[in-house]
């Protein structure tokens, strides 16, 4: 907890992560560029690249680039939760004691960095800051709202809301609208092992609401572009039959790393994430099963654990795919 920081004193980072990006890039680090507040350093992971996402990168940051920027290319292949994991390691690294994660195909509005550091300042107990954003589809020109994803308490009438003390199924917030302290990263860090992949915003957002240590500035700091090579994909009923398991498999250390946090914090909330990453792992038996009456006894057996219906059903329908 750091007590008495002010938004103005406190040093950042921001974490891109890149991976065959450079139709999007340009944008995205013209905005990071413009930002009201600028960073420390920008700390970049590029994932393998092959488009010239990485000569387009470097090139961009010889121009009168405004602050220190470490650009690392790993030597083989992570994939997107694990090159985030990376960026963690390398914020604890630096001296920065706020983090930002940033995507290749977003644009932050100018205030981003300056809107959420505010809220840090406000209150010495916050780890993580969200925000909202506008969603826009290259493809169909549709907008989105993010509030439609979630919206919290006060979200109309406050500056910032409080995260919920609540088990979500999903990231309240995307994951480049994320801001977070050292000393979270540090925790996170120390208990999330190399065979395990959860989805970095929707750890650091459950994590918060266990905790009660994350809020969301409500009002847009910018602008998440939907293509059809988003690094994120949204789970669906043509995934197979691998796909859901990878995904329960992402839950399930979900919730052993935040129970490895809490316990290593003292917190009395541990046992009750042991029992959701306990059910996950129920969830992936039955899975790899394939049998649908077990799935149906097990949906039955488990009812007020799934936090939706559709759980309960993706659970029956995926047992029926080859």
């Amino acid at each position: 907890m750091n007590k008495g920081r002010t938004a103005d004193a406190m040093k950042t980072a921001v974490l891109l992560a890149t991976y065959n990006g450079a139709a999007f890039l340009r944008g995205q680090l013209d905005s990071l560029r413009a930002q009201s507040a600028p960073p420390d350093v920008l700390i970049v992971r590029d994932d393998g690249s092959t488009d010239g996402t990485v000569e387009l990168l470097r090139d961009y940051l010889t121009h009168d680039w405004p602050v220190p920027a470490i650009v690392t290319v790993n030597d083989q292949n992570l994939g997107w939760k694990f090159n985030f994991r990376e960026l963690l390691s390398d914020f604890l690294a630096s001296d920065a004691e706020a983090a930002f994660f940033c995507d290749q195909d977003d644009t932050w509005h100018r205030e981003k960095i300056a809107a959420q550091l505010e809220v840090f300042s406000q209150d010495p107990a916050i780890e993580l800051v969200s925000h909202d954003y506008l969603t826009r589809n290259t493809a169909t020109g549709s907008e989105a709202d993010s509030r439609l994803l979630f919206h919290f308490d006060g979200e109309d009438d406050e500056p910032f809301s409080a995260y919920p003390p609540a088990d979500t199924s999903y990231s309240l917030r995307s994951g480049w609208t994320l801001a977070l302290t050292r000393g979270l990263a540090a925790d996170v860090v120390a208990h999330w092992g190399p065979a395990q992949h959860p989805a970095y915003d929707a750890l650091l957002t459950t994590l918060a609401c266990y905790t009660g240590t994350g809020a969301n500035v409500n009002r847009r700091l910018g602008d998440h572009l939907i293509h059809g090579t988003n690094a994120t994909k949204i789970a669906s009923t043509s995934d197979t039959r691998e796909k859901n398991i990878a995904d329960l498999q992402s839950d399930e250390d979900r919730y052993s790393i935040i129970a490895a946090v809490l316990e290593r914090r003292g917190s009395d909330r541990a046992e009750r994430a042991r029992r959701r990453a306990a059910f996950f792992t129920g969830r992936i038996t039955v899975a790899k099963n394939g049998n649908v009456l077990t799935a149906a006894l097990f949906v039955l057996g488990h009812w007020s654990q799934y936090v939706s219906l559709k759980g309960r059903l993706r659970d029956v329908y995926f047992t029926l795919k080859k």
